[in-house]
């Protein structure tokens, strides 16, 4: 048996890949994290308009 993940048959690793992530032992695929990373940024962006608004509101 291989210890290599990349040696190993597609199924076997989507399986193995299943029971780490059922295990809370592998992290978020790639791809998810690419999308949590661009939504904390969105809510940065929002946050800084929101708070640059709120000091013009009471500016005036």
């Amino acid at each position: 048996m291989s210890h290599n993940l990349a040696a190993r048959a597609k199924e076997e690793r989507e399986r193995i890949n299943l029971d780490l992530l059922a295990l809370g032992v592998a992290t978020e695929p790639p791809d998810t994290m690419s999308r949590i990373k661009s939504a904390m940024s969105d809510l940065r962006m929002c946050a800084f308009a929101l708070t640059t608004e709120l000091a013009l509101a009471i500016n005036s």
